[in-house]
Parts: C-alpha cells; structure tokens; sequence
C-alpha cells in the first residue's frame, strides 16, 4: 500500500510540475541541451546567450518580448543566490539588491591573522605579518641573526583533518547540473 501512495504522489507531482510551468521558470537536470530542448518545448539553457542559437531564441521569446526580461543569465559553472529583495545587507547579500540574473564576482570576507611575536622581536622592528618575512631559524626563534629569513609558507595539513584542497577559486562541495530557463 505505502509503495502504491509513493507512486502516486511522485505521479501527482510530476503532472502538477508540468502543468505549473511558467514563464521565468528555472529547472536543474542532468539532460544535455538537446535532450532537454527536445523534451521540453519553451526552454533554453540559461548560458547567458553564448550562442548566436540561445541568444536569438531569447530576443524573440515571450519572456523577453512580453514581460521586458531583457538579458539571459548566465548560470554556467557559477552558484544560484537568492534575491536579496530588501533584506538587510549585513545578513543577506552584502551588495543589497542587485540586477536579477546580474553576474557577482568572488569575494573573501576581509579579515586579518594575529600574529603572537616575541616582544624583543617586535621592539627591533623584526616582526612579520602576511606576504611580509621574518627573521626565524627552524626553531621559530624571531630574534635569531640566522640568515633564513622565512616568509609566509603554503598551506600544510594540521594532522587532524586531512590535506588541504588547494584551487583557483574558494567553492563549497558540489555537483554540476544544466540550468534551464523558460522563455516561451
């Protein structure tokens, strides 16, 4: 009994999802372009009119001609925010409310490390901070004449949680998804 109201719920939604669709729709899926095109009349790959293809299906679409949408967004490869829509910057998004659909860069949140030196260190002007070196030996000794100065150093393990994940770019775990919109 419990397998048969599963199915029929999942069947319910799946018609009242298709019967919802509406103009500024936005659907993730796993179908490439193509297959999602041709399954789904209406829609485009929201890629921000990339291609000469999407780009003229979206200027002559109701989205754009009827309710005055007047750029696709670019969803490739970047992560969806919500809308600020009048929340507070300092607990939403820090730029307030910005375009729909409008492209933000990445950012990492200002901050600054304390750096515990030596007092005697710090009184000879000897003290380091970030990108800025230090004169140190191996044995952390800030007051040391050694000749091995040593700058800031790259990221290394704590031994508690593993090595660290370096990239170009600072991202939460994720899976890639297409992102769709409907624009007819």
């Amino acid at each position: 009994m419990k397998r048969v109201f599963f199915f029929a719920t999942l069947f319910l939604c799946f018609v009242t999802s298709k019967a919802q669709d509406v103009l500024g729709d936005v659907k993730y899926s796993v179908l490439a372009p193509a297959e999602f095109i041709r399954l789904h009349p209406g829609w485009i790959l929201m890629d921000g009119g990339a291609t000469q293809e999407s780009k003229d299906i979206f200027e002559h679409s109701k989205l754009h001609d009827s309710l005055g949408v007047l750029t696709l967004p670019d969803g490739r490869g970047v992560f969806i925010r919500g809308m600020n829509e009048n929340r507070n910057k300092d607990s939403g998004d820090a730029d307030g409310n910005r375009e729909i659909g409008k492209f933000q860069f990445d950012a990492f949140q200002g901050h600054y490390h304390k750096s515990y030196m030596n007092k005697e260190a710090t009184a000879k002007n000897e003290a380091g901070g970030w990108g800025v070196t230090t004169k140190s030996d191996p044995k952390n000794d800030p007051i040391s004449d050694s000749p091995n100065w040593e700058p800031t150093r790259e990221p290394i393990s704590d031994g508690k949680h593993g090595a660290p994940r370096i990239s170009s770019e600072t991202r939460s775990r994720n899976i890639p998804l297409y992102i769709y919109i409907k624009v007819n």
